[in-house]
């Protein structure tokens, strides 16, 4: 943690070397089931002209990521839809989210509007935890 920030270093190349049965990552899953998904790249800034920057982008790495082989997406009605828009958030009861400290989880209750919303997350690995969603950098997962 770097202030107040979660920070992720580049995976180690010696990952590679290990059984992937030995390996458990923490990271959100993905939707293939192979190597890649993102990649640390060395480039312009849109910012700048003169700095090379590195960040977190593209298709090719050396970071594993996982599939579970099954499309559970969450279907939504329009009504669904117009309540979020005015809830001023995205979230649904029943979706898979991912947090940087607490891990994967679902949504299991919602309440509030605007930036006083707030999010009831089951984590699997911490338990049910209420989150205040202007706060909490949530990402749905896509499974």
């Amino acid at each position: 943690m770097l202030h107040g920030q979660v920070r992720y270093n580049m995976p180690s190349r010696f990952l590679e070397e290990l059984p992937s049965e030995s390996l458990k990552w923490l990271t959100p899953k993905a939707k293939d089931a192979r190597w890649g998904g993102a990649s640390w790249q060395k480039g312009r800034s849109a910012n700048t002209n003169s700095v090379d920057e590195l960040w977190w982008g593209g298709n090719e790495s050396d970071v594993p990521v996982r599939n579970d082989g099954a499309s559970n997406a969450i279907v939504t009605s329009s009504l669904q839809l117009e309540q979020n828009k005015r809830r001023g958030h995205s979230f649904q009861v029943g979706q898979e989210v991912f947090h940087t400290k607490f891990g994967e989880g679902r949504v299991t209750a919602l309440e509030g509007e605007g930036v006083d919303a707030k999010a009831q997350v089951n984590f699997k690995r911490h338990g049910a935890k209420w989150l205040q969603l202007s706060i909490a950098k949530l990402v749905v997962v896509e499974t």
